[in-house]
């Protein structure tokens, strides 16, 4: 089984932000400045993209064809920079800490993983550290910064995540 390195990747105010002019469908697109930066952190940690956006809601992971507009947009704006999506999280009420516990206990060869988000979940500290010392709160103005770049660079290329299937 390959080991593998995971960034949980929230879209809206991750890879946009409050400058961005890019389009989808009528809201805010994807930046591709911002793409950039998440394309830097996958260069440099061969980490895979598990999508906990609310843009996963029509994404088929492994699909290279989307069949909806806004899964389209978003696989094509990842590939220019490289990037494909790996797979998602499946959760409820928008309990994003609970998507992220549960993708990881049925994925066992995990190492090392990071949460790029701009929104604090409340099931977050459900899990304590096992979410927090990972989560990089990302600024809706801003997006992903160089700052959180290299943080996430950081926090994947060093941590000693293992696996203990209790969601700790």
């Amino acid at each position: 089984m390959k080991l593998l390195k995971i960034v949980f990747l929230d879209i809206d105010n991750v890879l946009n932000c409050a400058t961005s002019v890019s389009n989808c469908n009528g809201w805010v697109g994807i930046d591709t400045v911002l793409v950039r930066k998440l394309a830097k952190i996958i260069q440099e940690t061969n980490a895979e993209i598990v999508l906990t956006s609310t843009w996963k809601e029509n994404f088929m992971p492994g699909a290279y064809k989307q069949t909806h507009q806004d899964a389209k947009y978003l696989s094509n704006k990842l590939r220019k920079q490289g990037l494909k999506v790996y797979d998602k999280t499946i959760d409820r009420n928008y309990n994003r800490g609970e998507g992220i516990m549960n993708w990881l206990n049925t994925h066992t060869n995990i190492t090392a993983w990071v949460v790029l988000d701009d929104h604090y979940f409340d099931d977050f500290y459900k899990y304590g550290d096992a979410i927090l010392k990972r989560w990089i709160w990302v600024d809706c103005k801003t997006g992903l910064t160089d700052e959180d770049t290299k943080e996430a660079i950081e926090i994947l290329n060093n941590d000693k995540y293992e696996w203990k299937g209790d969601n700790t």
